[in-house]
């Protein structure tokens, strides 16, 4: 009698959920917020292949962070992944701080590097839980000003830190490579 009891409640519970849930109208700055990961998910597919894992951020009275976690299947190394990430970080600041629809909303303007987190995560393709392995990177993490890169070690099954660098200096060095593939091939 108490296990139907347990369930009973259970349900009730569920429904109930349920029906507030959807009586629940998003204020207009969550709707906004909403759009820009919308947009961002649908370009970071189309242009690098990338699948959306987690979107969040500061949304309570205005919007005061973007999160995003991506997958990807490529395997890549360092410098590919600093390309990766401040380009896909450049552009979802782009998002933000070009819609007009946003701006009323945004906690302060233009929104920066600080306002925002991204993560790609790198997968195997057969097994998409597990990450891939050495010499590639397995993660490139964007945070608090931050760029970090990681590895998968499959003997103790952990993400080791390859390599962490401010975000300035990511870009600094991407400006660098991007000089230096411009030189005529006898001065590289």
């Amino acid at each position: 009698m108490g296990k139907k009891i347990r369930i009973a409640k259970r349900v009730i519970s569920l429904l109930l959920g349920l029906s507030l849930y959807s009586c629940y109208t998003p204020p207009p700055h969550v709707k906004a917020g909403d759009l820009i990961i919308s947009k961002f998910v649908t370009q970071s597919r189309r242009e690098h292949n990338l699948f959306l894992l987690g979107s969040g951020g500061a949304f309570l009275d205005d919007l005061k962070e973007f999160d995003f976690l991506l997958s990807s299947y490529d395997k890549i190394d360092i410098d590919e992944a600093r390309r990766l990430i401040i380009e896909r970080s450049h552009s979802l600041l782009d998002l933000i701080n070009s819609d007009e629809n946003v701006q009323p909303y945004l906690n302060k303007t233009p929104f920066d590097y600080k306002d925002i987190q991204v993560i790609i995560i790198f997968v195997e393709r057969e097994e998409p839980t597990l990450f891939v392995s050495p010499p590639f990177v397995a993660g490139v993490y964007f945070a608090h000003g931050m760029v970090r890169y990681v590895y998968y070690d499959p003997c103790t099954e952990k993400l080791e830190t390859l390599q962490s660098e401010p975000y300035q200096r990511a870009i600094g060095i991407l400006e660098h490579q991007r000089d230096v593939a411009n030189l005529p091939p006898e001065l590289r």
